[in-house]
């Protein structure tokens, strides 16, 4: 057999030039799409991950409506891999055919965990659950100054971890109610 002159060939199959519909130019031709298409598919499973995968689980984790223990790991990436199509075994060797498989690395290093966000000077001083509440209201404690109705992540006195919206009140801190 003889090598292909260029993946993808770029001139019609004539009687002049039958040699470029070659068994080795239709298996470069393939090899370049499934590698292209490879990559392709690569770069969308990084987008994918970086760009909402990751961050609606970030978003999740440190607002405690999730753990932020067991992040999504990144997706396998697509490699060429081969099979040997078993409709050549009559001829004199098996033709192997690419295609793109989830099976390599990962398609990128995971971005950093990020820790729970606790606030101390001014905004988001949350206090403990307050009797009754059901685990959703939480006092506001004395000095804080989140303005009404702001929607923050943050970490209570007794250690209740989420997300958090500020209830004002005219006659002192006002409250907190856990809303995820």
């Amino acid at each position: 057999m003889s090598s292909p002159a260029s993946p993808i060939q770029v001139t019609v199959p004539t009687k002049a030039n039958f040699n470029d519909t070659s068994l080795d130019q239709a298996i470069a031709n393939t090899l370049f799409a499934v590698t292209a298409e490879a990559t392709i598919r690569n770069a969308s499973l990084k987008a994918n991950y970086l760009g909402v995968t990751f961050p609606n689980w970030a978003t999740s984790g440190p607002g405690g409506s999730v753990p932020n223990t067991e992040p999504p790991k990144p997706p396998a990436s697509y490699v060429v891999a081969y099979f040997s199509d078993p409709t050549s075994a009559e001829m004199s060797h098996p033709v192997p055919q690419p295609y793109p498989s989830q099976t390599g690395p990962a398609v990128c290093d995971m971005p950093p965990i990020p820790g729970v966000i606790t606030h101390s000077e001014g905004t988001g001083k949350i206090g403990k659950a307050i009797p009754g509440g059901k685990g959703v209201w939480f006092q506001a404690l004395e000095g804080d100054t989140t303005p009404d109705g702001i929607v923050a992540p943050g970490t209570s006195q007794d250690g209740v971890v989420g997300l958090f919206q500020k209830v004002g009140f005219p006659m002192g801190a006002g409250w907190f109610q856990k809303i995820g």
